[in-house]
């Protein structure tokens, strides 16, 4: 079971001779599109898409290349979000990853020699006909804008693919201006397997208007 963001340590090796029918190939999956950039051991690419498998296809792709063609050293990858891209502006930036080339790269990124890792940040999305979040200050604080004001609190701690978050037993009570939420909150599960149960509390106050996750554990 899982919750959140998540990080992944890979290696490609040879496989091994046998004398076994070897079994029927499959086709791999293509990356999606991407645009990669790099400066020295900073590598970027540009993605339209905050699926993390996809983000993964195009990790894959990339440190496959720089294994076979970089120098030694340490490479750090950022997968950033190409939609409404400015950069001018901080980067949407949806996964980081480092990639080791050789004893030197082993050195620099703290892994072992031809390995990599990748990093999915929460709270991100990259879509086309995504809608950005709505935050009124002018809104009145009620019961129902307590439970939404939660709820986006909740989600900022999965990544695109395990939203949106499923909300039970929630509560909602005021006192003094003070509105507090709880309940318990499950992220959503491409692969139909259960993400963990997290219990939750949040607190918003108005004047200036606040909402503040208090408590969020793991079951």
């Amino acid at each position: 079971m899982g919750i959140a963001g998540c990080s992944a340590e890979e290696t490609s090796s040879p496989s091994t001779p046998s004398t076994t029918a070897a079994p029927p190939r499959t086709t791999q999956a293509a990356a999606p599109r991407y645009e990669f950039s790099e400066k020295g051991r900073q590598l970027t690419a540009l993605v339209w898409t905050d699926d993390t498998e996809q983000l993964r296809l195009a990790y894959r792709e990339i440190t496959k290349n720089v294994l076979a063609t970089h120098a030694e050293g340490g490479y750090f990858l950022n997968l950033d979000c190409g939609i409404g891209n400015d950069p001018s502006k901080a980067a949407n930036r949806l996964a980081v990853a480092k990639i080791a080339v050789g004893k030197l790269g082993a050195a620099q990124t703290g892994l072992a020699e031809g390995k990599s890792s990748i990093d999915f940040n929460t709270g991100r999305t990259c879509r086309e006909d995504q809608t950005p979040a709505t935050f009124d200050p002018n809104r009145q604080l009620d019961k129902d804008y307590a439970v939404e004001l939660c709820r986006g609190k909740i989600e900022e701690k999965y990544v695109a693919d395990q939203r949106p978050v499923k909300l039970a037993n929630v509560s909602t009570t005021e006192a003094g201006g003070r509105w507090t939420t709880t309940g318990k909150a499950q992220g959503a599960s491409k692969t139909g397997g259960d993400m963990a149960l997290v219990t939750f509390e949040c607190v918003s106050t108005s004047g200036p208007l606040r909402t503040e996750l208090t408590k969020f554990n793991v079951n």
